[in-house]
């Protein structure tokens, strides 16, 4: 028998999982938001990448 609030041997290897997982998705977060600062940070519009963009892909 186990006591009541104590974890099962089940979530024993889960503890902090949650917060790792958090830890993560800001650490994406601040990934994308340089990336973007990287990319429109040398004064070029959002509508110079777009059709910078399209144009490699349509080849225009």
């Amino acid at each position: 028998m186990t006591r009541p609030g104590s974890p099962t041997p089940s979530s024993r290897g889960e503890r902090g999982q949650g917060t790792l997982e958090y830890v993560g998705m800001i650490a994406l977060a601040a990934l994308l938001v340089l990336a973007i600062v990287a990319a429109f940070g040398k004064g070029t519009s959002l509508a110079d990448v777009v059709s910078g963009a399209l144009g490699k892909i349509t080849g225009i």
